[in-house]
């Protein structure tokens, strides 16, 4: 009987690319099912209820989810082209840097994107101290020195989305002179034909990314001032609505580019939901299947199976 292997994923997710990453490089045969995380689907949400989110991995009818415990589920089923040692003291460390990489520099890198002024100057000295705790250990060899790709090598893709989003939001935070070490491990990375094969057209994600910086403070500015309303202007639809119609556009783009989700702007998106519940709208607004497909050509977000 054939193993049964799928992977829950998302265009924009760097933890769903680490996941498609690790099953190539085990040559491992699966499918690819693209989640609309504005929409997430029953299965994804039986599958990850306590989460909801992507990643998830599904074998034989069973999920694993979170990025790095996949990861380790991967290796530990299938054996061959293992990605951590055999040895307990190796493996323990390989998993510590795993972690430093996902829960100490990554969310320092992320902060330093989403902000502005001061705060942002925090988060990127925040960023590159870790960086240079890594570019030690990389310089030391006392990771990242196997000769083929390993476990921390898959959670240093992660690098790949750091260097496409200094370009989009015009922030520097690692470079070649100042960190060398870990950006011959990036350049390393890049050059992989199995991990090209993974990630996003630069360009694209360029353009993604750029899209959310733009979006996003406005979103906050209409999520706060939203707050205890059903409608803008009150209980019905009103002046505010109809100039608003635009804001479909941005429900259905994301579907496609990931810009907008429930858990980041609640009240907006109860209010987008009330808006097209109204019967009158409904009559009035585009197919939605046509909105969709014309997202998708303008920015080639791939959703079909991999």
């Amino acid at each position: 009987m054939a193993e049964e292997v799928k992977l829950f994923g998302a265009w924009g997710s760097p933890y769903s690319r680490r996941i498609e990453l690790a099953l190539k490089l085990k040559g491992l045969q699966f499918e690819y099912i693209e989640e609309n995380l504005y929409n997430k689907s029953p299965a994804l949400l039986k599958y990850n209820p306590v989460h909801k989110k992507v990643p998830v991995l599904v074998h034989n009818g069973k999920p694993v989810a979170e990025s790095l415990v996949i990861l380790e589920y991967i290796d530990e089923t299938w054996k061959h082209n293992p990605f951590l040692p055999t040895d307990p003291y190796e493996k323990a460390n390989a998993r510590f840097w795993a972690r430093f990489i996902d829960e100490k520099f990554w969310p320092a890198a992320k902060k330093a994107m989403a902000s502005r002024g001061r705060e942002r100057e925090e988060a990127i000295e925040e960023a590159q101290q870790h960086l240079k705790t890594l570019e030690s250990e990389l310089k030391e060899k006392k990771i990242f020195g196997r000769e083929s790709l390993g476990f921390v090598d898959i959670a240093a893709h992660l690098l790949f989305w750091l260097v496409v989003a200094q370009e989009a939001f015009g922030v520097e935070i690692l470079t070649e002179e100042k960190f060398p070490a870990v950006h011959e491990l990036y350049q390393r990375l890049a050059d992989e034909a199995v991990f090209k094969e993974c990630m996003p057209p630069k360009e694209q994600l360029i353009a993604y990314l750029k899209n959310v910086s733009d979006v996003e403070p406005h979103l906050k500015t209409l999520e706060s001032g939203l707050k205890e309303r059903k409608f803008v202007g009150g209980e019905s639809l009103g002046f505010v609505e109809l100039a608003a119609n635009v804001i479909v556009w941005l429900f259905v783009a994301q579907e496609v580019l990931g810009l907008l989700t429930e858990e980041k702007f609640p009240t907006v998106h109860e209010w987008y939901q009330r808006f097209a519940d109204d019967a009158v709208f409904k009559e009035c607004a585009p197919p939605r299947e046509r909105f969709i497909a014309y997202y998708k050509a303008l920015f080639g977000a791939s959703t079909a199976s991999k």
